[in-house]
């Protein structure tokens, strides 16, 4: 078979595929397809093929990715990595000894990406790791720093291997997932906009869930429960460089505004592209409940008081000790006059028995 067969066969069984999943089918990616089509490409190129008109198949590939859909290439409007529809492909990574598995058409696949930017599909995935050559790796940051931010999704082979396979121990797949197989992991286009045709569930979940930031025990629980695991495991690490230990702390900065166009929507009812929460926050709009719920759910998630405690600042837990930063707004007019202050001086009151480190 020659490589345009292959590249043809590919994209038919694509197709096929996205049928079968309910066309337009988002999420359906194309794996590896540096390693899968790379005979190919070597066959051909025996047998004289230019290696321009294999660029030029490749460029049709691309433009057939961005036409799947209502005849329309997507260029404009939906940037970023929620645009489109999800079809990934993965480039590169480890091989089943450990080998780096970049090759020609490794460079070829990028080139192209690079000269078909701004069309956004398929979203190139790049697979790094420690036997990553300093070539492929200077060619994702020339990317990153002159086009569109392609390519935008980088896997981190070690961290994502031993992941899959402790994932598989603790699911008791391991017949499925093992280390034979690992190594041929491809992501799956799951980055889009998932509330779009869920808005019943979505309703559900923003306006009858349980929220943090009410002053609710359940969800405050859980809350804690999350902050307590993440706690604990940050202090499981020390810098490689100096053995330094990490501190658990959350400061967002102003990433929770940037970040919100980037990350998907999320499971408390947040479309893409709203804001995320502020550090230790809740969610935007969430508090409902006026300033004190949402400070008494703060204290109890950065720890609150000790059981067995009378209050002194000895007997606070507190999961955040590199910081923990809560912003709350107020009107002015809430400090308007000498009664209003006592109130907000109460407030401050009780923010120090039940509130967090730094507002």
């Amino acid at each position: 078979m020659k490589f345009w067969q292959a590249v043809q066969s590919l994209w038919l069984t694509h197709m096929l595929v996205m049928s079968d999943e309910n066309y337009p089918g988002p999420r359906v990616s194309f794996g590896r397809i540096d390693q899968f089509l790379y005979p190919f490409w070597q066959n051909s190129i025996q047998a004289e093929m230019d290696p321009e008109f294999g660029k030029d198949i490749l460029k049709c590939f691309w433009v057939h990715a961005n036409t799947a859909y209502d005849g329309m290439i997507r260029t404009g409007g939906n940037q970023g990595i929620t645009a489109g529809y999800g079809q990934l492909l993965t480039l590169s990574g480890m091989g089943p000894n450990g080998q780096d598995m970049t090759n020609e058409l490794t460079h070829i696949i990028l080139n192209v990406i690079d000269e078909m930017s701004p069309i956004l599909e398929p979203k190139p995935n790049v697979r790094l790791h420690r036997g990553t050559p300093d070539d492929l790796l200077d060619k994702v940051v020339q990317m990153i720093a002159d086009s569109q931010g392609a390519p935008f999704l980088l896997n981190f082979d070690e961290h994502s291997m031993a992941g899959m396979l402790l994932q598989a121990k603790k699911a008791g797949v391991e017949h499925l997932i093992n280390n034979d197989n690992v190594h041929e992991y491809a992501p799956v286009g799951c980055l889009e906009n998932t509330m779009v045709g869920h808005e019943v569930l979505q309703a559900r979940a923003k306006h009858k869930a349980p929220k943090y930031g009410r002053d609710d025990e359940q969800a405050d629980a859980l809350a804690y429960h999350v902050m307590q695991i993440w706690s604990e495991e940050t202090w499981q690490h020390k810098t490689r460089s100096t053995q330094r230990q990490f501190r658990p702390g959350m400061l967002s900065w102003n990433y929770w505004v940037a970040d919100s166009f980037v990350l998907p929507a999320s499971a408390d009812g947040r479309p893409r592209g709203q804001f995320l929460s502020n550090a230790l926050c809740p969610s935007n709009g969430a508090d409902i409940h006026g300033p004190t719920a949402n400070v008494n759910s703060v204290g109890k998630v950065l720890g609150g008081k000790a059981p067995d405690g009378m209050g002194d600042w000895e007997d606070y837990i507190n999961l955040l000790p590199n910081g923990g930063s809560h912003t709350m707004s107020f009107s002015p007019s809430l400090v308007r006059d000498p009664e209003h202050k006592q109130k907000f001086k109460g407030f401050l009151r009780g923010y120090i028995e039940n509130g967090g480190t730094a507002l």
